[in-house]
């Protein structure tokens, strides 16, 4: 049976199988930033009872495998992955068969889905009903309130700080890793930076704010405390890698699963939203 009919035949009602509150989950998409093994996930959530969920993007990735290559850019890039996962969880009880064993009730799908983007939840939408989701219902996401997305936003808080432990990060490190929050795409339009479409006082700035946040991502060595005196030099290496290389080059190589490049975009990206186009 495939993934697509082993959802449909599972039974769906109002309530939750406790009965105790409603069938109704949110999910979202996040970036988990975490070496060795860096990847999307989509996060779902029951906000009443909050029973949580967590798939790796895309399913079936493997736990010491990076996700770098999926790296979607538009709601309608991520809703085939994002639609499968949501499938597979359902389908597969959202974990509970392996934390309850035999114990486990059986899967079911859900009364409704919401998300917090109206584009992931009409491109998700769209995915289901190009899959052959029924009821129709189902394809119809809805827009999740503010107060369910910040009980996700705690909820993953808490999830992250524990997942922080569990691989050994100390806490005095962890309190400088910022947890990731929900990627919403419709209000991002990227328009780099070309060369000969800015001054020079322009470009200096850009490449300043680029440090800024090489700088940031870096740890410090042991005893090191003053970086300035590197700086002058790192703002013009900066300046001539941005202008023999821009960002469109750049995001190719990443494309293709250039960590370098991947880190060099990523920077880039920060950078637009300083209201700056590098």
């Amino acid at each position: 049976m495939s993934l697509i009919q082993s959802f449909n035949a599972l039974p769906r009602r109002p309530k939750a199988p406790s009965g105790l509150v409603p069938n109704v989950w949110h999910f979202d998409i996040r970036y988990v930033h975490l070496e060795p093994t860096p990847s999307h996930v989509v996060a779902i959530i029951q906000p009443q009872s909050l029973y949580f969920h967590m798939e790796r993007l895309p399913v079936g990735l493997a736990a010491d495998v990076s996700g770098i290559e999926f790296f979607p850019e538009s709601a309608k890039d991520a809703a085939p992955v994002v639609a499968n996962a949501l499938l597979h969880a359902f389908v597969n009880n959202l974990g509970l068969n392996e934390i309850q064993g035999s114990n486990a009730p059986p899967p079911f799908a859900p009364w409704r889905l919401t998300t917090e983007e109206k584009a992931l939840a009409d491109a998700v939408g769209e995915e289901f009903r190009r899959l052959g989701v029924h009821p129709d219902k189902l394809c119809k996401i809805g827009l999740s309130t503010n107060s369910v997305n910040k009980t996700m936003q705690d909820h993953f808080d808490g999830f992250f700080q524990s997942l922080l432990k569990v691989i050994g990060i100390e806490d005095w490190v962890s309190a400088l890793i910022t947890p990731p929050t929900s990627i919403t795409f419709q209000n991002f339009v990227f328009s780099p930076w070309r060369a000969g479409e800015a001054d020079d006082d322009d470009i200096n700035l850009l490449c300043l704010n680029y440090v800024t946040e090489l700088e940031k991502s870096r740890p410090r060595k042991a005893g090191e405390t003053d970086t300035s005196s590197r700086i002058p030099g790192l703002i013009s290496s900066i300046r001539q890698m941005v202008i023999q290389k821009p960002a469109m080059a750049v995001k190719a190589d990443a494309d293709i699963g250039n960590p370098e490049a991947a880190f060099d975009y990523g920077i880039r990206y920060v950078i637009l939203h300083l209201s700056l186009q590098l």
